[in-house]
């Protein structure tokens, strides 16, 4: 027997073993496992076969590591998934750009009056509240409830707001019946 356990390399210290097939202890010298009947020992006239025996069963691996693992990816992946999706979105950038589209929208709904009162008059307004109510119901205010500056000189008017995501710091959303344009600008040379 101890030639068989030198020529498939087992050692042990004590006279039990270990069955490779369903892992429960088995005397040394028994040929077959006494729990699953899985052939233990290689046979003299077949030394090809693997003996079926070893010194210490198979741990089985632990899920713990696993279950570590996905908690740290739902507990600090996902909240840092999270706010790189909101960086990418940036909510605020967004609720300025809609902003701006409102000033914008405004702006051009009131130039369009002060042209029908200049179509009328020959001129434009002192001020843009001289629209209400024979042009406008209600005089629009920007988004902040500020109302929309208003210039006129040389016989040319201006409208203008101050926009919440310009391309340049400062710039306003302004229009100009000099040129009959809205466009963003810096508020200097909006208002000369």
């Amino acid at each position: 027997m101890r030639a068989l356990w030198k020529q498939s390399k087992f050692k042990t210290l004590t006279n039990k073993m270990y069955c490779n097939n369903c892992g429960k202890k088995v005397d040394e010298d028994s040929k077959f496992c006494v729990h699953c009947g899985s052939r233990l020992a290689v046979s003299s006239d077949n030394k090809n076969e693997k003996p079926n025996l070893v010194s210490e069963p198979k741990k089985k691996k632990s899920n713990l590591l696993k279950i570590i693992i996905i908690l740290a990816i739902i507990f600090f992946g996902l909240p840092m998934l999270a706010a790189a999706i909101l960086v990418a979105i940036n909510p605020a950038k967004r609720q300025n750009q809609a902003k701006d589209a409102a000033i914008k929208n405004d702006v051009g709904l009131i130039a369009t009056e002060l042209q029908t009162y200049y179509a009328t008059s020959e001129k434009y307004p002192s001020s843009i509240t001289s629209l209400v109510p024979k042009f406008l119901t209600s005089l629009p205010t920007t988004p902040a409830g500020s109302p929309y500056g208003y210039k006129t000189s040389g016989g040319n008017a201006v409208v203008f707001a101050a926009l919440n995501d310009p391309t340049v710091v400062g710039n306003v959303w302004c229009w100009k019946s000099k040129t009959g344009v809205a466009q963003e600008e810096a508020e200097g040379t909006c208002t000369q």
